[in-house]
């Protein structure tokens, strides 16, 4: 077994509270919004701000309205169902950054190297926890995005969205 430097340990310890929490966010995030409706959500917007553009060549504004109204309320469920979330994951992220992060890391004065960069502890926390959190959002995009393929059969798009697409 390789000896670890004092500083590394510290690294590996931090590299385990932002993986605790990046777990955390992500199954918070999960379990709080509907994966599924979101894809709906964002597939039926992309389908009427297609429409929208089209009819925003003639001279149809009564129709223009319905459907900006209809985008407007798609949009606001989407945000909201994000929201959820936030709710949960914001404050966990602030108790670990401003409580428990100093409770245990205090005394460290010296910067750990992170890339080509020194950091603080808590800088250190951030930056690891934000691109841990991309990477595990982008393989959880890819899995959904396999996923809701196999299970429309037709994209991203619900059977009910082909459905409306067909008919228009």
């Amino acid at each position: 077994m390789i000896p670890l430097s004092p500083v590394m340990l510290i690294e590996v310890e931090l590299l385990l509270i932002t993986v605790a929490y990046v777990t955390f966010s992500v199954t918070m995030q999960r379990k709080l919004a509907n994966v599924d409706r979101m894809y709906e959500i964002r597939a039926k917007m992309n389908t009427m701000t297609k429409k929208l553009m089209e009819m925003s060549k003639s001279s149809n504004k009564e129709g223009i309205m319905d459907i900006q109204k209809e985008i407007t309320k798609l949009s606001t469920e989407s945000m909201m169902q994000q929201l959820k979330s936030m709710v949960v994951v914001v404050p966990a992220l602030l108790v670990i950054y401003y409580l428990l992060l100093p409770m245990g890391f205090h005394n460290l004065s010296v910067n750990l190297p992170f890339l080509s960069f020194s950091l603080s502890y808590k800088s250190f926390f951030f930056w690891t926890s934000v691109i841990i959190g991309f990477a595990a959002t982008m393989c959880l995009n890819i899995y959904d995005r396999r996923r809701l393929r196999e299970k429309y059969k037709f994209g991203l798009l619900g059977p009910s969205i082909r459905q409306e697409t067909v008919n228009q």
